[in-house]
């Protein structure tokens, strides 16, 4: 009888799920799961505006200092499950507790993360968003993808919860690539509504794979921008007219 090697944890579990942990930041992400390349990774991060200027382990180590007692932020390392190691980072920015709102961010670039699940990344928005209204006490979690580079990842982000609310034109710059971005958010309504069908905002992986197929071929996202365009482009007729 063979026994299977069990890999021990190098990091302290913040949130356990289904198919990662989000973990506490550590120095040994910086130090043994390359923290600081992760955001080196141009070819991954074209819909960000990381990968632009060289990151250094001394760069991360001291931007791993300054969010120890930020109260304005959470930054939570994304672990796989079978070999504990840190793939990426999720996090809440600009945590506004006058107006219950957080921005939510994700980066999981790592080119370590043959381990995490196709839904792995998902589920850590999933987690740290049901945070942000189970604990926190928001009202609001919201974000910014680069449209249509993340068309894909946006329709997926309809799976938890969130919802394209308007489109910024031409608001993201990447070399000589100008392209609009798409506003998101989930509401505390929104977040209410599935936790009383699927138990919390994740339920689980059948639940996201068994809705995904429910979902239709076009993203609520590309819905709107087809009709932004159409809408714009008729209604704005009299100033071509003069």
């Amino acid at each position: 009888m063979s026994l299977k090697k069990k890999h021990k944890s190098r990091y302290l579990s913040f949130i356990k799920g289904e198919l990662i942990d989000l973990c506490y930041p550590s120095e040994i992400a910086i130090d043994e799961d390359n923290w600081a390349e992760w955001f080196n990774n141009t070819k991954e991060l074209q819909a960000t505006n990381h990968g632009i200027y060289p990151n250094t382990r001394a760069l991360q180590k001291s931007f791993f200092k300054s969010i120890a007692n930020d109260t304005s932020k959470i930054v939570l390392l994304i672990c796989d499950k079978k070999k504990h190691k840190a793939v990426g980072v999720v996090s809440l920015q600009n945590i506004n507790h006058q107006s219950r709102s957080a921005e939510i961010s994700i980066n999981a670039s790592s080119l370590d993360k043959k381990n995490l699940h196709p839904l792995g990344t998902l589920e850590a928005m999933a987690l740290i968003t049901e945070h942000a209204f189970e604990e926190i006490g928001l009202r609001r979690v919201y974000g910014g993808q680069a449209f249509p580079i993340l068309r894909t990842w946006n329709k997926m982000n309809e799976l938890i919860g969130f919802r394209s609310e308007g489109i910024s034109r031409q608001s993201f710059i990447r070399g000589q690539k100008v392209i609009d971005t798409v506003l998101i958010s989930c509401l505390y309504e929104n977040y209410i509504k599935i936790k009383n069908i699927r138990g919390s905002l994740w339920g689980s992986s059948k639940t996201i794979s068994r809705t995904m197929r429910k979902q239709g071929k076009k993203s609520y996202a590309d819905i709107l921008s087809d009709n932004f365009k159409e809408l714009e482009k008729s209604y704005f007729k009299f100033l071509l007219k003069e």
